[in-house]
């Protein structure tokens, strides 16, 4: 056999036993948890616009996300902070928990922005 298939890691209790599986639990969760949601709850839009601070993206997250930013070059020379990527901390049996990393590459006590994650706030821009 040949393919994905052939290197899929197997280990014993391993409940992601196949591609097949880890992609359609990847799917169920990302729908289970509702990122945009989440965000709102703490008064956060994904907007390229609009700027917010760790601390409400921490109130979100509850702690149980790793965060990565990157630096974005303005025409006028200036830059700003883009959370490009949130990345929930989970163990063996898919349940959240709390990341012992909160930020990499991110200025914690400078604002940042977000790109919407949906289509549905793509819209709006």
């Amino acid at each position: 056999s040949s393919g994905i298939n052939a290197e899929w890691p197997l280990r014993p209790g391993d409940e992601l036993q196949s591609p097949h599986d880890y992609f359609n639990t990847a799917l169920s969760l990302n729908h289970k948890l509702d990122m945009d949601k989440l965000l709102r709850s703490a008064g956060i839009v994904p907007d390229p616009r609009e700027f917010y601070t760790f601390d409400q993206l921490d109130k979100a997250m509850k702690k149980k996300a790793t965060y990565w930013c990157r630096t974005v070059a303005e025409k006028d020379g200036s830059s700003r902070q883009l959370v490009d990527q949130i990345s929930v901390c989970m163990d063996k049996k898919l349940a959240w928990i709390d990341c012992s990393v909160q930020s990499i590459m991110c200025n914690t006590r400078e604002p940042f922005y977000l790109l919407p994650f949906t289509k549905e706030n793509n819209d709006e821009l």
